[in-house]
């Protein structure tokens, strides 16, 4: 698959997580106040993304939600996308025209959905593992799941761990040798119990096809044909359960009480075979036998009461992790409702400033109509003073002109009536000149010859 067609198939199928980032920046996560969840041991180093791990710290930075291809086809089967499985934080989904009270149910009631689907996804995958494991040839050697790593407190124990005991292979040395039958103490019993696996031990990557949900308990024929099989036989079986039981574990309820009923099924098969031996006298191989099997249900006792303890332990570590998960939901509730009442104290006097804007917002538009108002009424008088002074004017240049025209008048009748004068008076001195003129000559009564010409003018006034 190339890189183009390996995006678009992540991206169709919904496992393209676009909101982490491609760089190295982290993003907290947004579980807050979940119980704590069991997962099988640490993940680093692991190249693949399932249903268990998909929401670690280790890939956070991540660009895909999930890459194992059976968590994938889980998610396909169901039509559930990668992406709808991963925690969505409470501001993810925050309004402030919603109340906190809602946003903290709706995100309850999401997170409670998102559990649900991812439940239902680990279920579909489960089927889908068996599914793989039916449809696997019955020649296949089915590999033992043996932890990668203990995390355990009987790791810690001063006695070295011993080998396994095979009651076939003790069967074997005991009948070469010719030892004598003995009665083994409890002590030695514990010390060759095989070891178990532990509930914080995770099978490694390679051992995880390897699954508990594929055994089958013999049904009664198999189990009337192990009581009369011969001794050898018989305890190659129950060295076969005793492995199958061994690959059952003790991971969950359900498993550690099937794995108490293998338990018990197998102690009453032997005590059965052990009453058939008995009661049919085989004399040569009754002591050897009867010493094996009552080592074998020494054993099988012994691995009852631990199983049955370790169920007594689970349960009470269950009710404390139950009252834990309790006293926490009453802290959350608590800190919730603490915070409802500071989000309401909150919402209050946000309310109350908004009241108090409002009402300051009204009286600043009141004082601004106020105050075009009086704008406008100081422009209206403003432009009646204004037209009324135009007025004024025009009528002060009508009078100026009138009085212009007037004075014109005025100065051409009197240039007139000078004109008019002047010719008057310049006509007396003439007739004034002309009569002294002739008195002087009345009087010395010269004789002067006149001339005709200069007396003309004056002849003709």
């Amino acid at each position: 698959m190339t890189t183009s067609n390996a995006a678009r198939f992540f991206d169709t199928s919904g496992c393209l997580n676009l909101s982490r980032p491609t760089n190295n920046t982290r993003i907290p996560s947004a579980k807050q106040h979940k119980p704590n969840v069991n997962r099988p041991g640490p993940i680093r180093g692991q190249a693949q993304i399932d249903l268990y791990n998909f929401d670690h710290i280790d890939f956070i930075d991540s660009q895909y939600v999930l890459t194992s291809p059976r968590s994938l086809e889980a998610c396909a089967r169901l039509n559930v996308k990668p992406t709808a499985l991963l925690p969505k934080k409470l501001a993810d989904i925050s309004s402030e025209k919603v109340r906190y009270s809602t946003l903290v149910d709706v995100h309850d009631e999401m997170e409670i959905e998102r559990l649900a689907k991812l439940q239902h996804c680990r279920e579909e995958r489960e089927k889908i593992i068996q599914e793989e494991e039916l449809k696997r040839p019955l020649s296949t050697k089915i590999v033992d799941p043996k932890p990668s790593y203990v995390n355990d407190r009987s790791t810690n124990r001063k006695n070295p761990i011993k080998p396994k005991f095979h009651p076939s292979s003790a069967s074997v040395r005991n009948r070469s040798n010719s030892i004598t039958s003995e009665k083994p103490s409890r002590s030695d019993t514990h010390f060759h119990r095989p070891l178990r696996p532990t509930s914080g031990i995770r099978p490694t990557v390679t051992t995880l096809n390897v699954k508990p949900s594929i055994i089958q308990w013999p049904s009664s024929d198999s189990q009337d044909e192990l009581r009369t099989s011969s001794s050898a036989g018989f305890l190659d079986d129950v060295r076969r359960m005793d492995e199958s039981l061994q690959r059952l574990g003790t991971s969950s309820s359900k498993k550690n009480e099937r794995y108490i009923d293998g338990l018990e099924n197998v102690k009453q098969i032997i005590e059965q075979h052990v009453t058939q031996i008995t009661s049919d006298n085989d004399l040569e191989n009754l002591p050897l036998d009867k010493n094996q099997y009552e080592l074998l249900l020494s054993h099988y006792e012994h691995e009852l009461k631990i199983q049955k303890a370790r169920e007594n332990a689970r349960r009470t570590e269950k009710e404390k992790e139950a009252e834990r998960y309790d006293s926490l939901m009453h802290d959350f509730l608590d800190q919730t409702m603490a915070e409802e009442r500071r989000q309401n104290e909150l919402r209050r006097k946000l309310e109350k400033l908004h009241h108090s804007r409002q009402l300051y917002e009204t009286l600043q538009a009141k004082n601004h109509e106020l105050q075009m108002a009086d704008v406008q009424k100081r422009r209206s008088e403003l432009l009646n003073e204004i037209k009324r002074k135009d007025r004024r004017t025009q009528h002060f240049v009508k009078d100026k002109q009138e009085t212009t025209n007037l004075s014109r008048t005025l100065a051409k009748s009197s240039q007139d009536t000078r004109e008019y004068i002047r010719e008057i008076n310049e006509n007396f001195d003439q007739k004034a000149r002309k009569a002294e003129l002739a008195s002087s000559i009345l009087v010395t009564k010269p004789k002067i010859n006149v001339d005709r010409r200069f007396l003309q003018p004056s002849l003709r006034t």
